[in-house]
């Protein structure tokens, strides 16, 4: 159960704590000078299918809170991504002036992916978001068919690189700003409590896909002589760019 009050989040195991909190935070906040509009107070249930669904569309039937929006992105990865596509293309039909321009280019990518460490995105999902992106980039340049351009000449033609290396670094420079951060910070609770065991049974089918396999799979590109020292380097550019190089073509 996550209570969601303005600008502050709780996450709770039960709904009776859920509900203490939302009874007794108006009085508490107010000490600080602090209004708790409770008319805003949203209340997402975050739980698993019971039944193994086939696809995603007829999973989030089940799972609706992939919908919610907390911080400015989706909780559902596939859900934020495709939402931040729409608001991508809405963009480059309102502002097209200003894509033109190549040092908007960057400032244009950092929007797209805001809050992108987070995300494990499913290989599917990752080709889909890069073909877009790579799409929006033709439009830019103005290859249209039936001209056509390579991937890799269109990247360094427009000088960007795959949108998975901005994936790479991002969640690598999340995940060091975690180490580096007293052990005792809600992140690296929660960080360590994902390997804790799990007082529920076994779902049927396969694993979700979740971010520590995504750095875990990070990690096996690397060779096995690598001096990796991950609370000191994984924010380095040139471990990331390592990673992310046998992907390019």
């Amino acid at each position: 159960m996550i209570v969601y009050a303005d600008d502050a989040d709780f996450v709770c195991q039960s709904a009776e704590i859920a509900t203490l909190i939302e009874t007794e935070a108006p009085a508490v906040l107010a000490k600080w000078s602090l209004q708790m509009n409770t008319s805003k107070t949203e209340h997402t249930i975050v739980h698993r299918s019971p039944t193994a669904q086939s696809n995603r569309i007829t999973r989030v039937k089940d799972e609706d809170w992939h919908i919610s929006r907390k911080l400015g992105s989706l909780l559902g990865d596939a859900e934020d991504v495709s939402r931040r596509k729409n608001l991508a293309t809405a963009a480059l039909h309102r502002m097209w002036k200003v894509w033109l321009r190549p040092s908007k280019t960057s400032e244009v990518t950092r929007l797209r992916l805001y809050n992108c460490g987070t995300w494990a995105l499913t290989d599917s999902v990752l080709r889909s978001l890069e073909s877009f992106h790579r799409k929006q980039l033709r439009k830019v340049i103005g290859v249209r068919y039936p001209d056509t351009i390579s991937n890799d000449k269109l990247y360094d033609r427009t000088k960007t690189q795959p949108l998975r290396f901005y994936l790479l670094c991002s969640r690598w420079s999340l995940f060091g700003h975690i180490l580096r951060r007293p052990a005792g910070i809600p992140a690296y609770r929660f960080m360590t409590a994902f390997f804790n065991p799990s007082e529920t049974g076994k779902w049927r089918g396969r694993h979700r896909l979740t971010l520590p396999m995504v750095l875990d799979a990070d990690l096996q590109t690397l060779s096995a002589d690598t001096d990796f020292n991950v609370p000191e380097t994984c924010t380095s550019f040139a471990y990331a760019h390592r990673i992310v190089q046998p992907g390019r073509t």
